[in-house]
Parts: C-alpha cells; structure tokens; sequence
C-alpha cells in the first residue's frame, strides 16, 4: 500500500500500521513515498483500515 509522502505524516502512518500490527512502513525520500507493508491475509483489512483514516492509496 503506498502513499505520497506530501500531505500525510509518516509518524502517523506508522503509528496506525503499530495498531492494526502491520510488517513496516518504509519512507522512500528519492521518490517521495511511504510504503505499507502486510501479510497478505490481512491486506483487505490493512488496506480499508488505512483508507477509513487516510484516503485513497496511490
């Protein structure tokens, strides 16, 4: 699951991603992005979760 970096805050992405007990949040500074990581059983759940709070993914 990726999101651009301008306009969300990786702290609070991370924080989230601790809650719903995600593998990592990984910043890529060079092209602007914060990438989520997760099981692929728990993807659907994941992804809804940080959609509900975030908005759409990239």
């Amino acid at each position: 699951i990726v999101y651009k970096a301008e306009g969300v805050n990786f702290d609070d992405l991370f924080s989230h991603g601790i809650e719903l007990e995600i593998l990592n949040v990984e910043e890529n500074d060079k092209e602007g992005l914060h990438v989520i990581n997760c099981e692929l059983k728990d993807f659907g759940k994941v992804r809804d979760a940080f959609y509900a709070k975030f908005g759409e993914p990239e």
